[in-house]
């Protein structure tokens, strides 16, 4: 049994070097990832400025409308 199964988790930064491992990472472990970066691009789910209060909430509804819940 993978230790994040079915865990919902977002990435910000997924784009760079060290967002793409940590993403690699959850999906191994049997989670869900939530791909985020500034620029929204091949493999990113929603782009996010992390300093944007507004971006925060725009990502937040999206994923409670697909997943229901945030776990990470």
């Amino acid at each position: 049994m993978a230790r994040l199964d079915d865990k919902i988790v977002l990435i910000a930064g997924a784009a760079g070097a060290i967002g793409q491992a940590l993403a690699a990472a959850v999906k191994r472990e049997g989670g869900v990832v939530i791909a985020t970066d500034l620029a929204r691009q091949a493999g990113i789910d929603h782009g996010l400025d992390v300093t944007a209060e507004s971006d925060w909430h725009n990502v937040l509804a999206e994923i409670e409308r697909a997943h229901g819940r945030l776990d990470g």
